[in-house]
């Protein structure tokens, strides 16, 4: 993540960039008390069976960014349930992971819930939490 990279780097003190607090990071990186709370979310498609466990997740198409805080929770995810198909896409954008998801290119993706609500107000709807 760049973000974490221009820290790493010596190229910045601080960020605020809605950043998320993972056991990985907080052993590389000190973090304040956050300023907005926001959840994962398991994105499925209008008309598909919602998930109701994990395991309901193994074999199908798990689209998510690169190096987010999304993949590193499904990998340890995939510890319990080892037949998770999870794709990590370089540079991809929430809106993006949304649409292959409203397509039918994905089964499923991981994005925060305050980047789905903008989603939900602000195109169209063909995906649910």
């Amino acid at each position: 993540d760049e973000v974490f990279d221009t820290l790493r780097d010596g190229r910045a003190d601080l960020a605020a960039a809605g950043l998320t607090i993972t056991p990985h990071r907080k052993l590389e990186f000190d973090f304040s008390t956050g300023y907005q709370t926001v959840q994962e979310k398991i994105i499925y498609r209008l008309g598909e069976p919602r998930p109701r466990n994990v395991s309901e997740l193994a074999g199908k198409r798990i689209v998510v960014l690169e190096g987010s805080s999304h993949a590193e929770q499904l990998a340890l995810l995939q510890q319990e349930v080892p037949f998770l198909d999870v794709e990590e896409l370089p540079g991809a954008s929430a809106e993006q992971l949304l649409s292959l998801v409203h397509d039918g290119h994905a089964d499923y993706t991981m994005v925060d819930s305050n980047a789905y609500a903008i989603h939900a107000r602000c195109s169209r709807t063909g995906v649910r939490l």
